[in-house]
């Protein structure tokens, strides 16, 4: 004699809306952390050290003798003249 048929089970349709939002909200703030962290590390953390490096290096009074050479006017400042 043939197995009776098996049951299908039911999907689960309680708290679907929900359980939905809830792992769309947890997506999207880990996934925003991540990104967060990933733009600080690969972004920010270099340009500042670009920054730093320049005005490390950075000598303000030969940069304005190189302006003055190529015919900067500084009208507002006649100390540098």
């Amino acid at each position: 004699m043939p197995d009776p048929p098996k049951k299908l089970t039911q999907p689960r349709m309680k708290g679907l809306l929900q359980r939905q939002i809830m792992f769309n909200v947890g997506t999207a703030i880990t996934l925003g952390v991540i990104t967060g962290v990933l733009f600080r590390l690969f972004i920010c953390d270099v340009r500042k050290k670009k920054f730093e490096d320049y005005y490390r290096e950075f000598d303000p009074e030969d940069d304005i003798t190189k302006m003055l050479k190529m015919g900067a006017d500084f009208q507002s400042c006649p100390d540098f003249r």
